[in-house]
C-alpha cells in the first residue's frame, strides 16, 4: 500500500524531530521527538507543549526577513507569541560557515 501524503509528511517530521532530540540529549537535555499534523502548525506545537507541560520549546527558524517573512509567515514567531512558556528559536546556519 502506498503511504498517503499525510503519512509521508509525518514520517519526514518525525525523522527531523529525532535528529533534533538526539542533539538535545547529547547536550544533556531531556528530549522527546514527536510528529503530527496540525493547522496552523504553530498551534500543534503549542498543544503538544501544553500536553507534556514542557519547560520550554525549542524550534528552528527558516531565517526569513522582511517581505518574505510577511508572505510566508513565521511558525517560530507564532509559537513564541502563543506558547505561554519560554521559546528558544534557533536560527539557520550562517551561509559563510
Amino acid at each position: 500500500m502506498t503511504p498517503s501524503f499525510q503519512e509521508l509528511n509525518e514520517d519526514d517530521a518525525l525523522a527531523r524531530a529525532e535528529t533534533g532530540a538526539g542533539l538535545a540529549r547529547k547536550a544533556g537535555f531531556t528530549a522527546e521527538a514527536r510528529a503530527g499534523i496540525a493547522a496552523p502548525t504553530w498551534d500543534g506545537v503549542v498543544q503538544v507543549a501544553d500536553e507534556i507541560d514542557a519547560a520550554a520549546i525549542v524550534t528552528g527558524s527558516r531565517g526569513f526577513t522582511g517581505a518574505k517573512e510577511l508572505v510566508e509567515g513565521s511558525v517560530s514567531h507564532a509559537v513564541a507569541e502563543h506558547a505561554g512558556r519560554p521559546v528558544l528559536i534557533v536560527p539557520p546556519p550562517r551561509a559563510d560557515t
